[in-house]
């Protein structure tokens, strides 16, 4: 009974071990993830009147969707949209594989605060064939978005890469 049991649980623990990892501050901790009744403090979605929310942050090593994958891929921070890692800390780098090459990819930034918050189009062979900079306020605490496209025929990978310093989230990605 015992091993059955077991063999049952195991991929479910294997799972919940990966949505820790993909969420977690390297300690074992999971960032963002507040106690039951414990409210966060955080940047203030726009139109909410500021003050203090709760988040409920959903994070995997890769996020399949129909046509391309997100990685890594987090949900549930102040503004909405995805984002690397939970919460508003640092951000790293995240990559859009398409199943297919596309030629266009528009994505808009959420908060981009600094310069230096970029998408980069490659093509099946790695090749840098398409840049943009998402352009910041340069105001901590103000909510701006930034729309940004870019072309060009080929487009199998897409890199999003954000300013050391910033906390940045993205939303609205449509591609062709």
């Amino acid at each position: 009974m015992f091993s059955r049991v077991t063999r049952v649980l195991r991929p479910a623990l294997a799972l919940a071990t990966m949505a820790i990892a993909a969420c977690s501050d390297g300690g074992g901790n999971l960032v963002g993830a507040e106690r039951p009744g414990v409210l966060a403090s955080g940047k203030a979605k726009p139109g909410d009147g500021g003050g203090v929310s709760a988040f409920s942050y959903y994070c995997s090593g890769v996020a399949g969707f129909y046509g391309y994958q997100i990685a890594p891929y987090c949900t549930g921070g102040p503004f909405g949209g995805f984002q690397s890692t939970s919460g508003t800390g640092y951000q790293s780098a995240i990559t859009i594989t398409f199943a297919n090459t596309v030629s266009s990819v528009t994505l808009t930034a959420l908060d981009p605060d600094y310069f230096g918050n970029s998408m980069v189009g490659y093509d099946s062979n790695g090749n840098a064939v398409a840049s943009v900079l998402f352009y910041g306020d340069n105001a901590p605490g103000t909510y701006t978005t930034d729309t940004r496209t870019i072309s060009y025929p080929g487009i199998k990978t897409v890199v999003l890469t954000p300013n050391s310093s910033d906390y940045i989230a993205y939303d609205n990605l449509s591609y062709y």
